[in-house]
């Protein structure tokens, strides 16, 4: 019996290993699409933002890449009520291709999509009362997919921090 659970552990690591866009993402915060009721945005105040990419082996087969991005700032809120980022809000938009034949703002690199992010405070009533800043950092892992054949410009945005990743789908 352990030699089968083996054998099927190995091909899945492989099966998965070979194909990276069916693996998990790992997410410190879950991740929202629809617009809520946000009563405590005054209360974050976003210090750092920054965008790796941690797998992108794109090719005729494969167009996904995994990306991880960090946010770090401070949260503070006057009622007392403990503030804490409860989950982070994307928001995708697909920018036209540019014009090939075009002659203006050759030097540019086009943005193909904008991603804009926002971590969503909530407060949680504690016993304990806060009265001073929170420290938060959080970092989640995110999959994107490429555009088109050739390069492929994403412009991520944060709090008004911006921070651009250039892939390459090659055939």
């Amino acid at each position: 019996m352990k030699d089968t659970n083996l054998l099927f552990l190995i091909i899945h690591r492989s099966f998965m290993n070979s194909f990276p866009f069916l693996s998990r993402e790992k997410k410190e915060r879950p991740i929202v699409y629809k617009l809520d009721w946000w009563a405590y945005q005054e209360a974050l105040e976003v210090t750092s933002f920054e965008v790796t990419v941690v797998k992108s082996d794109l090719g005729l087969f494969n167009s996904v890449s995994l990306i991880r991005y960090t946010v770090k700032g401070w949260l503070y809120h006057r009622s007392g009520d403990f503030p804490y980022i409860r989950y982070v809000h994307h928001s995708e938009k697909l920018i036209p291709w540019p014009d090939e034949f075009s002659e203006e703002e050759e030097e540019k690199m086009p943005v193909h999509a904008h991603i804009r992010l926002t971590p969503v405070v909530a407060l949680k009533n504690l016993k304990k009362r806060v009265t001073e800043r929170v420290p938060f950092e959080f970092s989640n892992e995110y999959k994107i997919n490429s555009l088109r054949w050739g390069p492929n410009h994403f412009k991520f945005s944060c709090a008004g921090i911006d921070q651009h990743v250039h892939l390459c789908q090659s055939k």
